[in-house]
């Protein structure tokens, strides 16, 4: 078992219905530009860089202009900066990577979520019904166990196939576990 339960996190995502599934995307991406437009803002007062989002006296609109530059990086639209090369400063460029590695991360799991979502068909066991009752019948020397199926669609099944298993945990007299 993982220590994050990664695969049972995936099979809550599959079930979720659609419109939980669009928020969980929408409040993921929100999270990584706005948590990555605070480190370019962080950057930009503090290091020697020409990221230009900074205006002093004016945090709001820095911030916006920080979120704008994390909007591009995440949807690789382009930058609107005068120096795509950032005066050679690497912190912007780390930065970056980062978030574009992690939205790389993040788009390949949400494809995988929702491709699986729709690429299941609904459990067969939901709409097959099984009688709760059986009979053992010999029928010209052999035994038979039988029982009634019934399919709850409107469409008709083709070749259907059916697989029993007995299930059987006793001892007999020389005390021979049957399992």
């Amino acid at each position: 078992t993982s220590c994050w339960n990664l695969d049972r996190a995936f099979h809550k995502l599959v079930e979720a219905n659609v419109l939980t599934l669009f928020l969980i995307a929408c409040l993921t991406y929100a999270f990584l530009v706005v948590d990555f437009a605070l480190l370019y803002l962080y950057v930009d007062i503090h290091y020697p860089c020409v990221l230009n989002i900074y205006r002093r006296g004016h945090w709001l609109k820095s911030f916006l202009g920080a979120c704008y530059f994390s909007l591009e990086t995440v949807l690789t639209i382009g930058y609107g900066t005068t120096d795509e090369f950032f005066g050679g400063c690497t912190s912007p460029l780390i930065l970056i990577f980062t978030q574009a590695m992690i939205s790389i991360l993040i788009d390949s799991c949400m494809f995988g979520v929702i491709f699986a979502k729709f690429s299941r068909g609904q459990p067969r066991a939901l709409s097959v019904a099984v009688s709760k009752h059986c009979i053992v019948r010999n029928i010209r020397g052999h035994w038979y166990l039988m029982f009634r199926v019934c399919e709850t669609r409107t469409e008709q099944l083709c070749e259907a196939h059916v697989r029993i298993y007995a299930v059987r945990n006793e001892r007999d007299e020389d005390g021979t576990l049957y399992e």
